[in-house]
């Protein structure tokens, strides 16, 4: 008996020794994996600077802070400047983890800078394991959200989600995810407003903002994905979108495949609450060409005389031949959505 009280202490030690090297091995690997991404960054013309990586969490955890963090990548034309951010999760499963925002961070794009902060901003990811660590699922939540432009705007929200899920393998075509998209009391940019709706018809606020639905895209997305910027739609289905701002409200599904030359090529239903207002809004914001709104106009009158003439319609979008079209009537260029060839 107490020559197996030796063995099961001894093999115990041996067990902790061996767990506490595994876990110094991964942490220094997770430190230095993260080190020559900067650096290879930088070797591809960004500016890619990291202040400091901290690993903590012995023995069951794998809690990662970085601090001082700035991206720019000149060929895309943006920057993301960020104090810290915190990547924490379990050492058994160093690729699945939560991710913690700090509390105000700045995004730049060509002319304009933006300020973000917020109460919460937080997310759950989990990467494919391997040197590219493709996108598996992931979902990321805040609440009251706020951006304020150097250009003199500001925006927000009281609470938003969005998650992004890759599509398992034979059920849907390559380089497939399904995304979902809600937020609820969206202030708009009083600019913006006011050349929406100069008459101040509409509320300032947005009540919702929802997407669900689906889309495959030319690659997977991965780190190649991010250091590239190479990737295009191929198709893509709307299973419920809506946008609903005080008495107006429009809803959205339907499918669409993306041709050789980059336009969508399907048909999308639009469900409309008070079109009659839309169009008013449309004259008088001034920011819509007088004949695409008589193009428009027309078409919807004509599916409103074919439904009862009321002020709530259904609307098939017919899209082909890099037009959209209701019914008989071409209403406006489709946007081209990949290049050409790809």
């Amino acid at each position: 008996m107490k020559r197996v009280m030796v063995w099961a202490v001894g093999l115990v030690v041996v067990a902790a020794l061996g767990w506490g090297l595994w876990w110094q091995a991964l942490a220094s690997g997770q430190r230095a994996a993260i080190e020559a991404w900067f650096a290879d960054r930088r070797q591809a013309g960004w500016q890619a600077e990291l202040g400091a990586i901290t690993v903590e969490g012995f023995p069951l955890r794998l809690d990662r802070e970085l601090l001082a963090i700035q991206l720019a990548d000149p060929r895309a034309g943006w920057s993301w400047t960020l104090p810290r951010v915190g990547v924490k999760g379990e050492a058994i499963a160093p690729t699945r983890f939560d991710l913690v925002m700090p509390d105000h961070h700045s995004i730049a794009i060509p002319g304009q800078r933006v300020d973000i902060r917020h109460r919460r901003l937080d997310g759950q990811l989990s990467l494919v394991p391997g040197p590219r660590l493709g996108w598996r699922d992931g979902i990321v939540q805040g609440e009251a959200v706020a951006i304020a432009s150097q250009a003199g705007w500001e925006a927000g929200a009281e609470a938003l989600s969005a998650q992004l899920v890759e599509r398992a393998p034979g059920t849907a075509p390559a380089n497939s995810y399904t995304m979902t998209l809600d937020a609820t009391a969206v202030d708009l940019p009083r600019r913006l407003l006011d050349r929406i709706d100069p008459a101040d018809l509409l509320s300032t606020r947005v009540e919702e903002l929802s997407f669900a639905g689906s889309a495959a895209l030319t690659a997977p997305l991965d780190l190649r994905t991010i250091e590239n910027g190479e990737i295009d739609l191929t198709a893509a289905t709307i299973r419920k979108a809506r946008l609903s701002w005080g008495e107006l409200a429009v809803d959205a599904r339907g499918t669409f495949d993306v041709t050789a030359d980059g336009y969508p090529q399907g048909e999308i239903t639009l469900t409309l609450s008070n079109w009659r207002q839309m169009i008013v809004i449309a004259r008088n914001s001034g920011a819509v060409e007088p004949g695409l709104i008589d193009a428009a106009e027309q078409a919807l009158q004509f599916v409103a005389l074919i439904a009862g003439d009321g002020d709530n319609i259904d609307v098939p979008l017919k899209l082909s031949g890099g037009k959209v079209r209701i019914g008989p009537f071409a209403i406006a260029d489709a946007p081209r959505l990949a290049e050409a060839g790809k």
